[in-house]
């Protein structure tokens, strides 16, 4: 017996009444602020509309997560979705295909969530998009969109400007309206951030317990994975690097079938995530008891956090603190053999990256900028060794709160040795 026309399928049931216990972040009046803080970028560099389709950034206004945002698939699926924000709306728009629906409806607190109706698909979401804000009134001026992100692709990205400038708008890069509202944190984001770290520290607890003479680098990047999950941390954006032996001297390379012999060196660099906060930490590993020559020189490395912590304070200059941890590393004669000296922003990540728009090095201008309150961000100072042994690595995650600033990590910075 067929199906009739009043019986609603089971597609449209559950998209009508199917959604899942919400998982949003944040109360509201977190998005709201956020909003706020974006439009108030839009109003000083006079942009009306503002489309936002970095997954970060997508994150960051409204709670959106997804495991998938079309960066690498077929070219009739473009990567195009995403938040309209406009200059004198006190409002965002979430555009999104019928697939998502569900999910955007229990990550976020979108007032207007706008669902493409299957009827448009051959015409484009891009079109359907632009047809939507024609009809809003949103069109017109100057609209931004976000060239530096890697969603969507260059080609896509290109037509998504050609629709607007066929509606009249002048189209420039927004990249930076989001990326300078959310580059200091509140008082919610940085306790994100602290669990972030406390998820982080189980992760390389794991790794320093339960490292063994024989294991491959992937056997101990599954115990780091598997106890950060069970503490209830997310996936990180960037895989969880094992590297050892000489292998550690390439940072990034990936953890592999390699195995883990006497006398390695192996680097762990975990990033512990929490409501997709990210805090990285990363301490340096001997297989046994390293050479004097090769320990003393890790203990000089690791011992550059303590000078750091006691330096780094709200509002401190970001040029003093690198002249004067510049200045410990010339004293211990270790500036020649730097493979980076610096840090960058920690934040709301997704796959690929959880690097974030802002960094400081020894070599960068760093201008008149200071250490703000809110502001989170790793240090890292990572030295090839002597002995040929690889490289050596220290990185921990730095919060600047309203009376001090701290590194947050409880590992202790140290040459860990497994016997």
């Amino acid at each position: 017996m067929s199906r009739t026309v009043e019986t609603p399928s089971n597609k449209e049931r559950t998209l009508s009444c199917g959604q899942p216990q919400p998982e949003i972040a944040f109360p509201r009046e977190e998005y709201d602020r956020r909003l706020d803080a974006v439009r108030d970028n839009m109003s000083r560099a006079g942009v009306d509309l503002l489309y936002v389709t970095m997954p970060d950034h997508l994150c960051y206004l409204s709670g959106y997560q997804a495991e998938w945002f079309q960066e690498g698939g077929p070219q009739t699926w473009p990567g195009v979705s995403g938040i309209a924000v406009h200059v004198d709306c006190d409002r965002l728009i979430h555009f999104e295909n019928q697939d998502e629906k569900l999910l955007a409806e229990f990550t976020t607190h979108a007032l207007d969530l706008r669902i493409m109706p299957e009827h448009d698909i051959t015409s484009g979401f891009m079109a359907w998009v632009i047809r939507e804000l024609k009809q809003q009134g949103w069109l017109g001026g100057r609209a931004a969109i976000e060239k530096h992100s890697y969603r969507p692709n260059p080609a896509d990205s290109a037509q998504m400007q050609a629709l607007f400038e066929r509606e009249g708008c002048e189209v420039v890069d927004g990249t930076h309206l989001v990326a300078a509202a959310r580059k200091l944190k509140s008082p919610l984001e940085i306790e994100a951030v602290r669990e972030a770290a406390r998820i982080g520290d189980i992760g390389l607890r794991a790794a320093i317990d339960k490292i063994e003479v024989g294991m491959t680098e992937l056997d101990v990047y599954a115990e780091i994975v598997y106890a950060m999950a069970k503490a209830g941390g997310e996936n990180p954006a960037i895989t969880v690097p094992v590297v050892s032996g000489k292998k550690s001297a390439c940072f990034h390379a990936m953890s592999s079938r390699k195995k883990i012999e006497p006398g390695d060196i192996v680097n762990v660099d975990v990033c512990g995530v929490y409501k997709r906060y990210h805090s990285d930490v990363c301490r340096t590993i001997s297989m046994g008891e390293p050479d004097p020559k090769l320990k003393a020189y890790i203990d000089n490395v690791v011992g550059a956090l303590a000078v750091a912590g006691e330096l780094i304070k709200p509002g401190l200059s970001v040029s003093a603190f690198l002249s004067d941890m510049k200045r410990y590393y010339e004293q211990h004669d270790m500036l020649q053999d730097q493979w980076w000296i610096g840090g960058y922003e920690l934040g709301i990540a997704f796959p690929p990256d959880w690097v974030g728009a802002y960094y400081f090095d020894i070599y960068k201008d760093v201008d008149d900028d200071v250490f703000e309150l809110g502001f989170v961000s790793n240090y890292e100072a990572n030295f090839y060794l002597p002995c040929d042994a690889g490289l050596a690595a220290l990185i921990d995650t730095m919060v600047f709160g309203e009376t001090r600033a701290e590194f947050i990590h409880a590992v202790p910075a140290k040459l860990f040795i497994a016997e």
